[in-house]
């Protein structure tokens, strides 16, 4: 067997693979005599079936098969023999591969196309990332309060309604004359006066009240939600009148929760909250936590776009193109969708380089003893000894989730996301910015 490499240029290679009868003989006349000892045909013994019968009924389908697995396995050693650091997988050269005639040829030679690893510097230390320090203000805490008063408050049945208030009703369609079309569009449904335009005539009103719109400017022409509340299909909008009367029907107001302790129990349950400036406190605390997480995730985000424009990293695209639909287990993956977003595509395969490169400089590594610690903390919140029983119990707990692989790699993935996150801090150059909630949500 001959192997040789064409280099193509720095991503790009082609690998050669010549196979001679010396190289399958003995194998395919293996593959045969066991076909032979397990055929059973009319008029032969089994085990005696002669070889010619047997040659030509599985002959090619035991070489062809011998020879594929000869191919890949030599391949892949080739490729480990020689250190070659490959991107994706081999793929067949299309235009050097031929059909090949197994019942006359001998010697067959494949050709491979592989894509080679760019060579790329990252320096973390000559790198300066922003790292924001958000600020919660007290008119956020007050904003988030109100909004848990209302998502916890009490239906109520006004006399009259305003703004905030949700109004059923049925809308019926009028003609010329502002009169109720007999057989035209009608329909019962909720309207929210905050949410549409021209909404004065929509306050002050009373259950049988009844009052003409435009239904269409008052929907703002969104022919969605004017389809919706008529119960009628998106195209036929444009046909009808805009002239509808609204009869209401219910009318529902959300009167906000009491800060009370029972209210300070819903949002947070595992607390002993009793009055309202604790409720603050504690709440303001949980936001700065989760601001944290959002600043972290900025922060990531920024490292990943400057290590990418810092690499300068260049693919084989057109050998990436071809492996991506190759590869692709979507079967509607096309030529023209894989260009559409291929700089989706090249700009992933790029940070998985410079990912795993970093992961290799600095040694990187989870173990399973960091899985078992990290399960382990969630039972020992700070403490500095657990109940015996309690930690028995703990351990077969962590035992069992790491039997469950979906769970386990998701602690696994978090944990490495958290030492990366971890190495990025301690090598790149920090700057920390405060910034208010919502500068930050803008930059976000």
């Amino acid at each position: 067997m001959n192997i040789t490499k064409e280099q193509i240029d720095d991503l790009n290679a082609t690998i050669q693979i010549e196979i001679t009868p010396e190289d399958y003989q003995e194998k395919f006349e293996t593959k045969l005599r066991e076909y032979r000892k397990k055929a059973n045909m009319p008029g032969f013994r089994p085990g005696n079936v002669p070889m010619g019968i047997i040659k030509k009924m599985y002959g090619n389908a035991a070489l062809i098969d011998i020879i594929d697995k000869l191919t890949s396995e030599s391949l892949y050693n080739y490729i480990k023999d020689n250190d070659l650091n490959v991107l994706g997988s081999p793929l067949h050269n299309e235009e050097k591969n031929k059909t090949i005639d197994f019942d006359l040829e001998k010697n067959f030679s494949f050709y491979f196309d592989i894509a080679l690893n760019p060579q790329f510097d990252i320096n973390l230390e000559k790198t300066d990332i922003s790292f924001y320090k958000i600020k919660v203000e007290d008119d956020y805490v007050n904003k988030q309060i109100d909004s848990f008063r209302k998502n916890y408050g009490i239906d109520t049945t006004p006399e009259a309604s305003s703004v905030d208030d949700r109004l059923f009703g049925k809308f019926e369609e009028l003609n010329k004359k502002n009169e109720i079309i007999e057989d035209g569009i009608s329909n019962s449904a909720s309207i929210l006066p905050k949410m549409v335009s021209h909404n004065e005539a929509l306050i002050g009103l009373k259950i049988g009240d009844k009052i003409n719109i435009d239904i269409k400017k008052t929907f703002n022409n969104n022919d969605t939600e004017i389809a919706y509340v008529l119960n009628i299909d998106k195209e036929k909008v444009a046909d009808i009148s805009p002239k509808f009367s609204f009869t209401v029907q219910e009318i529902h107001r959300i009167e906000p929760a009491e800060l009370n302790e029972e209210f300070y129990k819903k949002i947070f349950p595992y607390s002993d909250i009793k009055t309202e400036e604790d409720f603050k406190v504690e709440l303001k605390q949980e936001l700065e936590r989760h601001t944290i997480t959002e600043s972290e995730k900025k922060f990531i985000y920024d490292v990943q776009k400057t290590l990418l424009e810092q690499s300068k990293i260049q693919l084989p695209d057109a050998f990436m193109k071809r492996w991506i639909l190759t590869t692709s287990e979507d079967k509607k993956m096309t030529k023209e969708k894989i260009e559409e977003d291929y700089d989706k595509y090249s700009d992933s395969m790029k940070w998985q380089l410079i990912e795993n490169k970093l992961i290799k400089e600095n040694d990187i590594q989870v173990t399973e003893n960091d899985i078992t610690n990290h399960v382990m903390s969630w039972f020992n919140r700070g403490n500095e000894e657990i109940n015996p029983e309690i930690e028995e119990r703990s351990k077969q707990f962590v035992a069992t989730l790491l039997k469950n692989k979906e769970e386990s790699k998701r602690i696994y993935d978090k944990l490495y996301d958290d030492k990366m996150l971890a190495l990025y801090k301690s090598k790149i150059k920090v700057t920390e910015n405060e910034i208010s909630l919502e500068d930050f949500i803008k930059l976000a």
